[in-house]
Order: structure tokens, then C-alpha cells, then sequence
């Protein structure tokens, strides 16, 4: 098969065969030199083998075809697709927990409610405290046991108290279920009627006006040794640190006809509390009360958001 080609000089055309391609031939009308090009492919087969990569090779090899000689040859579907990275399937999507949110560890969360109940009962117990130191002195005030009964304790409820006498035969018992009987139990609390020194034998029960009461007796054995003090000391308790509900009934129970209600309550063996229990008490208490309800906001913030 022969090719026609023309010298880029003169265009003089020759016919010379296929097998001269890309050798030099010389012009016979003007001499000049000039490659032997390969031939042209078709139009058609230019555009199939067009693809985006391949631009600049392409048209190369359309504005020089003979650059190539015969190692042109026709794009196979793997020269098509080299090079290229098909695009990612996406992977579906999963659902992840929003950890962005700060969250305790599950132990300190459980800690929330104990602390707003333990907050609560040191705010309620240093309250009292406070109130108590608040109504009363450092020193106690000496008063007969006549005077506070007519008088009542003035402005410091901390009291010495003298010239009474102790009615044990109808003092009242709280104690706790633990022995089999009433003598093997244990005391939690005793009250003890007084009445002044100078009245003999067994006062009326109405006249009865101050309730003594102590923790500090465990048993009947301790009672004879208490109510054979000369002085005891303590704080009348009324305004703060009354009779409770459970109190009230047991002492009307046991003392019929004494109005326990509009008697003072002198709590022996009890005195104010100093500024540094009642500071502990109360910082303490508020500091866990605000952690615990912290840390529970925190928490519900998180569960619900």
C-alpha cells in the first residue's frame, strides 16, 4: 500500500510505499529534506480515542502524526480507565451517641442524690446549731431551778441550774428494742420532771413546769447518780430545739396530767456550738448540697438534650 505525501518546501507530491514510513527522503525538485510521515487516521477514529486525560497526547499526535511513526496504534479500554480512581461508594451511615456533651462517670452521677440529702441534713442541723448559739452565751447564767420556772431563761438560754429536785418515779424512758425486757434495753433518752428544792413530798402534777432531759443515761443504775447533782447544766430549748411530735406523745403518756407542751425543756449536757462546728456544718452541707444538684443538672441536661 502506498501513501501520498508532499514536500513541505516546494509540494511537489510523490507516492512512496508504507514501509518508508519514518524515514527522509529527499525532494527531486527543490532537494530539501522531509520525514516520511505515517498516515493520518481517520476522524472518526480520533474522536473514540479522545478522553479527558488524553488531550494533550492527542493532539500531538494530530499535529504531528509522523512524530509517532508506526507505534501509533489505537487506545484499548484499560489505557482508557488508567489512571483513574473510580469514585467511593459512601458508607451508610451510622448512628453515634453525641459525646460531645461532658458527662460524669456513672458512679459520681449516683452520687448526686446522696449528696443532696446528706447537703440537707448538715444545712438543717447547722441552722439549728446556729440558732441555738445565737440565743445563747459562752458562759451560762446561774438560775434557780424556782426562778426558771416563773421567769423563763431570758437572753441566753445557757443555763446553770440549781436548787431542784429530780421526780424520778415519774420520769419517762425512749429506748430501743434490744433487750428481751424493759431493764436490758437500751436508754436513748430520759426526761425527768424538777420541782424546786424547798417543796417536799409528791407536788401536784400541774405544778410540774420543768422537764429535764439527758442522753447520757444508758440504764437504771445511772439515774439515782444523776438526779443527785447538786447543779446541771444545759440549754432550755424551747424556742429552737422543742418537743417533736413523737416526743409530746410519749411524755403525755407517760406523765398524766403534766402539760409537757408548756413546759420549759432544759436539755442537760448540752451547750452552744462553737463557730467552727457550726461553720463545718453549714459550709459543709451547702458545698454538698451545690455539688450534688451540679452534678444532677448535669446529668439531666445531658439525658434529655
Amino acid at each position: 500500500m502506498s501513501l501520498e505525501i508532499s514536500c513541505p518546501t516546494c509540494g511537489k507530491q510523490y507516492k512512496v510505499p508504507e514501509s518508508y514510513v519514518g524515514r527522509k527522503a529527499q525532494c527531486k525538485a527543490c532537494g530539501s529534506q522531509m520525514a516520511i510521515p505515517a498516515p493520518s487516521p481517520p476522524a472518526e477514529a480520533l474522536e473514540e480515542l479522545r478522553a479527558p486525560d488524553d488531550f494533550g497526547l492527542l493532539d500531538e499526535m494530530v499535529n504531528d502524526p509522523g512524530a509517532m511513526g508506526t507505534k501509533l496504534k489505537p487506545l484499548t479500554m484499560a489505557a482508557r480507565t488508567a489512571g483513574r480512581q473510580e469514585p467511593e461508594t459512601p458508607l451508610p451511615a451510622t448512628k453515634r451517641r453525641n459525646r460531645s456533651r461532658f458527662e460524669f462517670p456513672e458512679k459520681v452521677a449516683r452520687a448526686s442524690i446522696p449528696l443532696l440529702i446528706v447537703g440537707a441534713l448538715l444545712l438543717f442541723v447547722g441552722r439549728r446549731e446556729w440558732k441555738l448559739a445565737s440565743l445563747s452565751k459562752e458562759v451560762p447564767q446561774k438560775m434557780t431551778l424556782a426562778q426558771l420556772a416563773s421567769d423563763g431563761p431570758g437572753d441566753n438560754i445557757h443555763v446553770e441550774l440549781s436548787e431542784f429536785r429530780l421526780l424520778p418515779d415519774l420520769s419517762v424512758v425512749k429506748y430501743t428494742d434490744e433487750g428481751k425486757d424493759f431493764e436490758e434495753s437500751t436508754w436513748t433518752y430520759l426526761w425527768i420532771p424538777a420541782v424546786p428544792a424547798d417543796r417536799s413530798g409528791q407536788p401536784a402534777t400541774n405544778q410540774i413546769k420543768v422537764l429535764v432531759g439527758t442522753k447520757t443515761i444508758s440504764g437504771p443504775d445511772k439515774v439515782d447518780e444523776f438526779c443527785g447533782q447538786a447543779t446541771l447544766t444545759g440549754l432550755v430549748c424551747n424556742e429552737t430545739d422543742s418537743l417533736n411530735r413523737e416526743e409530746r406523745k410519749l411524755l403525755n403518756e407517760g406523765m398524766q396530767g403534766v402539760d409537757a407542751a408548756s413546759c420549759y425543756i432544759f436539755r442537760a449536757g448540752q451547750g452552744p456550738a462553737s463557730g467552727t462546728v457550726q461553720f463545718l456544718l453549714l459550709g459543709g452541707g451547702g458545698a454538698a448540697f451545690l455539688v450534688g444538684l451540679v452534678i444532677g443538672g448535669i446529668q439531666l441536661r445531658a439525658k434529655y438534650a
